[in-house]
Order: structure tokens, then sequence, then C-alpha cells
């Protein structure tokens, strides 16, 4: 006897217990676990992110692992004149540089590199920071935390400067 699907049955099994079987069959394996009385991917808020950047900035800095340059001029691309730019600042073990996106001679020149980690300043992570020795950056995209704040806070905080200095 042959159903659809063509899977052969039995002859000596009743048909509406083979038609029982197939529909158990059919609701277990359908039976979604993942969604049942939990939120299946919960976003981290954005401020909950921000803080975890800056206390795993700070965890680096308290350990004098962040260093700042004031900028990297390299003419030419070369790995060579990279490996001797980090030598001199004392940067040892994994190293994340944070470079804009402007900068392509410096991408070029540390990408080689095994035991660096170029990134851009909107792509900072914790991830990248705790999985690495030293963060070095440039006076310009170092991370404060007025960057993160919203401009209109800070017209408020000054008027009412001016109101407590009347």
């Amino acid at each position: 006897l042959l159903l659809g699907g063509g899977r052969r049955s039995d002859s000596e099994i009743p048909l509406c217990l083979l038609y029982l079987k197939l529909y158990i069959h059919y609701r277990i394996i359908t039976f979604d676990y993942a969604t049942v009385g939990r939120q299946p991917n919960p976003k981290t808020p954005k401020k909950m992110k921000r803080l975890a950047l800056y206390s795993a900035l700070s965890d680096r800095a308290s350990e004098n692992n962040v260093l700042v340059v004031d900028n990297w001029s390299f003419e030419n691309p070369k790995t060579k004149d990279a490996k001797e730019a980090l030598s001199s600042i004392g940067a040892e073990g994994k190293v994340l540089l944070v470079v804009d996106d402007s900068d392509i001679n410096v991408w070029k020149s540390f990408r080689n590199l095994s035991n660096t980690h170029v990134i851009s300043p909107t792509q900072l992570n914790v991830f990248d920071v705790l999985s690495n020795d030293v963060i070095v950056f440039t006076k310009e995209n170092l991370p404060t935390s007025a960057a993160g704040t919203n401009p209109k806070s800070k017209t408020a905080d000054s008027d009412e400067d001016e109101s407590e200095d009347s």
C-alpha cells in the first residue's frame, strides 16, 4: 500500500492508526521550541553598549595600555615603516589601531602585520578592546564622553551656568 510521499506501509496496520502515526510524527517535528516563553533575539540597549565600551577603555587605560599618537604620516604604504613606528611608541603584543578611513596609507601599512588589527572609529567595539593588549588612537579619533552627548543638552547646561552666575 503506497501513501503520499512514496512510503510503503505494513498491510497489517489499520489505515486509521497509520494516519494517526503520521499526524503525531508531523506535529512533533514542526513544534517550535525556540519561541515558547522567551524572546528569540533580545537587543542590548545603546546606552549599555556605550557604557561597556567606556568601561573597557578605562580598564585598558588603568593598565597604561591606551596610547595616543598625534598622527600617522606615511607617504607610501610600507609595512616595515609601520613595524618601526609601533616599536618606537612601545606597543607590544596584540595591537588595536583605530584609524580614519581616509588614511589609506596607514591602513595598507598596518594590515599585513600579524599582531595588529586596524579598525575605523565607528567600528570600535568592546570585543576588540578586550581581546587586544594595546589600543592606539590618533588625537582626532580619541573617544570622549562628550562625543556621545546631545548638543542640545550642552546648551541647556550652559544656560543653567549663566543663571547661577547672575
